[in-house]
C-alpha cells in the first residue's frame, strides 16, 4: 500500500493489496449491517460481503477465527486447505476453528449505495467511510457468527450482552492490520488474540522515506539501474510530450494529468520491492539491461505493462463517483484524504519520484477528486483516538519487514513478546500470512512460529479458565 497500499496488506493499485493464495474461491455470505453505527436515529442498512473457510471446523469448536478485509474486494476466506495451510490454517486446525474473512465496506461488493450495476462512491456517500464504521461492523459480525456457532446452552439462554461464547482471533494485513491493533485496544474483551501482519498502526503525515528507504533494498546493480530507468522515464515524459514511447508502450492516455504519469512510474515500481518481488524486477528485467548494455528504459517499461495500469493513477478516473466491484483506488484516497494520508512526496535526496509529487500535490489530489475537500493533515486526529506509535493492544502479535517500507509506521521495538521485526531478503510486506514455501528463509519460519506460539498460549490460557 503506498498511499494510494494498507490494504492490503492497504496502498492505491491492485498490486498493492495483500496478495496471497487464499485456495479456491467459495461461496459468498451476506450480512446485513447498519449504514451508520454511531446515529441511533439512523435506520438504514445494506449487506456486507463475507466468506467462510470451514475445512479445519469441527462441530464443538470453541474457537473461530476472523480476517478483516482491507482496500480491494475479496473472494475467499484464508487458511489454506488442510494440505497446505497458511498460518491462519495451522492455528485453525488446532482448535477445529472456522475461518472467516469479512469485507471491508464500500470495497467489493460491501457497498451501501448501488447504482445499478455500479456504486455510489461521491464524496457524500463517502462520509460513511471510516475505519471506525469498520470497527463496528467486525463487532456486530462476529456477535451475529458467535451467536451462530456457540454450543453452550447455558450460555445462550442467559444472552449477555457484551459477552461472547468462543475466543475470537483477529486477523490483519497491512491497512487492515492497522485496524486489527486498533480495535483490539479499543475492545480487547472480545478478543482473545490477534495478529496484526505490516500493520500500519501509526498513521504518518509524509512519508519520504517510501523513496530514500526502498532505494537502499535493491542489490547492486539493481540498485542503480532502478535509479537511472526512473529518471530516464520522466525526462522522457518531460521532455517528449505525450507522443513518446512511455505512453504508447503503457496505454497512458495522450491528455493525462502529467504528475499523475510521474506518481505513476514511480510508485508501480516501487512494488517489486514491497511486496518481496525483487529477484522478478531485479533478475528478471533491470540486472540483464544493465549488464548486457540494453536499453534500460524498454527494461522498466516491459515490466511496468506486465504489472500495473495507469488507469487507477489516472486523476480523471479517481475523480468518477461511481465505481465497480473491482475499483478501489478512488475509495483508497478517500480514507488517505481523510484519515490516514501516509502521503508519500518526493525526498530532497534519493528520490524515485518527480520533484512535483510534493505534500501540497496530494492535497489538490484530495481537493480535485472529492469537490473542494481540504482537510490538511488528517493523521492527528486519527493518531489521538487510535494510539499510534502508543497503541496499546498486548494481545495482538505484530510482525514487521525490513525490505518493507511499511515498517516506518509499524511497530518493530526488539524485545517486545508481541514484535517481531525481520530482515531477510524478499520478505516482503504481509510474508508471514503467505502460505510457507520451501525457499522461505529461516527468519521467516522462525517467525511464524513466534506468532503461532504467542497466539496459542493466549488462547489456551482463556479456554482454561472457562
Amino acid at each position: 500500500m503506498t498511499i494510494i497500499g494498507l490494504a492490503l496488506c492497504l496502498t492505491l493499485v491492485a498490486a498493492r493489496f495483500v496478495d496471497r493464495h487464499r485456495g479456491a474461491q467459495s461461496r459468498p455470505y451476506l450480512f446485513e449491517t447498519r449504514l451508520d453505527h454511531f446515529n441511533p436515529f439512523d435506520r438504514r442498512t445494506f449487506n456486507q460481503r463475507y466468506y467462510i473457510n470451514s475445512a479445519f471446523a469441527a462441530k464443538d469448536a470453541r474457537v473461530a477465527i476472523v480476517e478483516i478485509g482491507g482496500e480491494s474486494e475479496i473472494t475467499s476466506a484464508p487458511g489454506g486447505s488442510p494440505e497446505k495451510p497458511d498460518i491462519l490454517g495451522d492455528i485453525a486446525k488446532m482448535y477445529g476453528a472456522v475461518i472467516y474473512a469479512l469485507e471491508h465496506r464500500f470495497y467489493g461488493a460491501s457497498h451501501p449505495f448501488p447504482v445499478g450495476s455500479k456504486y455510489d462512491t461521491s464524496a457524500e456517500a463517502l462520509e460513511y467511510l471510516t475505519s471506525r464504521q469498520a470497527q463496528a461492523d467486525l463487532l456486530l459480525f462476529i456477535a451475529a457468527r458467535d451467536k451462530e456457532l456457540c454450543q453452550d446452552p447455558e450460555f445462550l439462554a442467559q444472552g449477555m450482552i457484551g459477552r461472547l461464547c468462543l475466543q475470537w482471533i483477529v486477523v490483519g494485513g497491512s491497512y487492515p492490520g492497522a485496524v486489527t491493533g486498533w480495535v483490539y485496544q479499543h475492545f480487547p474483551h472480545i478478543f482473545a488474540a490477534g495478529l496484526s501482519s505490516s500493520g500500519v498502526v501509526d498513521a504518518k503525515y509524509l512519508l519520504p522515506e517510501f523513496d530514500t528507504h526502498t532505494l537502499t533494498v535493491p542489490y547492486s546493480p539493481c540498485r542503480e539501474a532502478l535509479y537511472q530507468a526512473h529518471h530516464e522515464l520522466e525526462r522522457i515524459v518531460r521532455e517528449g510530450g505525450p507522443s513518446n514511447k512511455v505512453y504508447s508502450t503503457l496505454g497512458i492516455r495522450l491528455d493525462a494529468d502529467q504528475d499523475d504519469v510521474f506518481y505513476y512510474l514511480a510508485d508501480t515500481m516501487l512494488m517489486c520491492f514491497q511486496y518481496g518481488h525483487m529477484n522478478q524486477c531485479c533478475d528478471d528485467y533491470l540486472v540483464p539491461a544493465w549488464t548486457e548494455h540494453k536499453d534500460i528504459v524498454d527494461a522498466a517499461l516491459d515490466y511496468l505493462r506486465e504489472v500495473s495500469s495507469f488507469s487507477s493513477y489516472d486523476s480523471k478516473n479517481i475523480g468518477m463517483t461511481e465505481v465497480a466491484h473491482n475499483d478501489a483506488f478512488r475509495q483508497w484516497w478517500w480514507q488517505t484524504c481523510t484519515e490516514v494520508a501516509y502521503y508519500q512526496p518526493a525526498p530532497a535526496f534519493n528520490s524515485l519520484r518527480a520533484s512535483s509529487i510534493t505534500e501540497e500535490w496530494h492535497l489538490q489530489m484530495c481537493y480535485k477528486v472529492f469537490d473542494g475537500l481540504s482537510i490538511g493533515d488528517p493523521t492527528q486526529r486519527t493518531n489521538e483516538y487510535n494510539g499510534g506509535m502508543n497503541i496499546v493492544a498486548d494481545g495482538i502479535f505484530f510482525s514487521n519487514f525490513w525490505q518493507d517500507v511499511w515498517h516506518y509506521c509499524g511497530l518493530t521495538t526488539a524485545g517486545q513478546e508481541n514484535v517481531g521485526f525481520i530482515t531477510c531478503r524478499d520478505c516482503g510486506h504481509c510474508v508471514d500470512l503467505h502460505a510457507p514455501r520451501k525457499t522461505d528463509p529461516p527468519e521467516l519460519g522462525e517467525l511464524r512460529a513466534r506468532i503461532k506460539d504467542f497466539i496459542v498460549t493466549r488462547v489456551d490460557e482463556l479456554l482454561l479458565r472457562e
